[in-house]
């Protein structure tokens, strides 16, 4: 029988020795604070955190000043000699976004065999709303099977700093620190229950609960790409410009403020949190049957499209098209008359993603294709869409077989 290569080497300790200077002082720079966690060297750990910035796990690394084994997006090492690179020097554990995959459980047991610690974003995205969202609960298994002390750390400011759909960082308060450290002995005896409630509890975390403020040029800036239900039109488009967003049919407007609120508006919406929580609730109350099969329900322009082809390489099918979803199928359609157009029934995806945030992955037959945005293009709302879709006709994507059967995606 073939033998497990090692997936903890030697070299990852000195990359982690020869970086974390630099780090460092990037961080510093930044205004990303952080409490080192006064950890014992010798002990192994899960780490689990909330998810706000593309800077959170540089931050986790200084936190405990070791190296760690974070399970990443499987999309991030699919990218060539960078990926490579990446895998040799600090070997993240990948995990498919679209489906059920053991290979992290089995590596994630394989690191803790080896002795190395491994971090973990329950949330599997960057939060949108300034608050922590939807945590699957196959996190209870996964703890269970580990039997390692959990380290659990809260990130604060990161929303404000630089939330998910903005492209500008702003001036404002950041802080990572650890929360709490539960012993397995501690949990082993936890029902399955107690120990997704220890989960929830341990990284609930609010930025505009926090109080701070952020100060940039354009803190609203790029806002529609979360934002597509207007309380007073529906679904609508909307546009940002500096401190204020608009929608683009009643051309009503509400203005952002520096502590993350919204100043009075005719919207009657104070935050993102509750805004994004409104436009699930219509999401969800969306009634298909009332639909025409040949309605368009939603429809953008689009960059690009790529089918992910042998060694996760990238093959560009289309370039600038018109992406158009109705109730029971995608549609890309060119702008290049002479190239064909990509249709894709819902019922035959079997998953889809958000990533970034202006882009789309999905698993469709034997390829995953890449749907590539502008800058202010709304995914969110596709995803929200195909999940209702596929929870109303009792086919959840494989991704979402939990049970929650509210879950929408993110």
């Amino acid at each position: 029988m073939k033998k497990n290569k090692r997936w903890v080497k030697r070299r990852h300790a000195v990359v982690h020795g020869m970086l974390k200077g630099a780090f460092a002082r990037a961080m510093a720079r930044n205004g990303y604070n952080y409490q080192k966690a006064n950890l014992p060297k010798d002990q192994q750990y899960l780490i689990l955190s909330n998810h706000q910035t593309g800077m959170d796990q540089f931050v986790i690394q200084l936190m405990l000043d070791r190296p760690l084994y974070f399970i990443i997006r499987s999309e991030m090492l699919s990218k060539g000699l960078v990926s490579k690179a990446l895998s040799y020097l600090v070997a993240p554990i990948p995990k498919d976004k679209l489906s059920r995959d053991n290979k992290p459980i089995r590596i994630s047991v394989q690191v803790a065999k080896e002795g190395g610690s491994i971090v973990l974003f329950p949330e599997g995205n960057r939060t949108m709303s300034g608050t922590t969202e939807h945590i699957d609960k196959s996190i209870v298994t996964f703890i269970k099977l580990l039997k390692l002390p959990v380290v659990f750390i809260n990130l604060v400011g990161g929303f404000g700093k630089k939330a998910r759909w903005s492209r500008e960082q702003k001036d404002g308060p950041f802080n990572a620190y650890v929360k709490s450290v539960v012993p397995y002995e501690v949990y082993k005896d936890y029902t399955n229950e107690q120990i997704y409630n220890m989960v929830v509890d341990n990284l609930a975390v609010d930025d505009v609960a926090m109080g701070g403020h952020y100060k940039g040029q354009c803190i609203a800036e790029y806002m529609e790409c979360m934002l597509f239900v207007c309380p007073k039109c529906g679904l609508a488009h909307f546009n940002s410009h500096g401190d204020t967003v608009e929608c683009c049919m009643c051309h009503r407007k509400a203005t952002y403020g520096e502590d993350l609120r919204f100043a009075p508006n005719d919207f009657n919406m104070t935050t993102v949190k509750q805004w994004f929580d409104y436009q699930k609730d219509y999401i969800r109350s969306y009634l298909f049957d009332t639909v025409d099969e040949d309605t368009i329900l939603m429809q953008d322009d689009i960059e690009s499209v790529s089918m992910e082809v042998k060694n996760k390489r990238k093959r560009k099918l289309l370039c600038k098209s018109r992406l158009m979803l109705y109730k029971d199928k995608l549609v890309i359609k060119p702008k290049r008359v002479k190239k064909l157009e990509i249709e894709v029934t819902l019922e035959h995806i079997e998953g889809i993603a958000m990533y970034d945030r202006n882009k789309i992955e999905l698993k469709y037959g034997l390829g995953k294709y890449h749907i590539v945005g502008g800058d202010r293009f709304n995914a969110l709302k596709y995803i929200y869409t195909m999940y209702h879709r596929r929870n109303v006709e009792g086919m959840p994507f494989d991704a979402s077989k939990s049970e929650d059967k509210e879950f929408l995606g993110l």
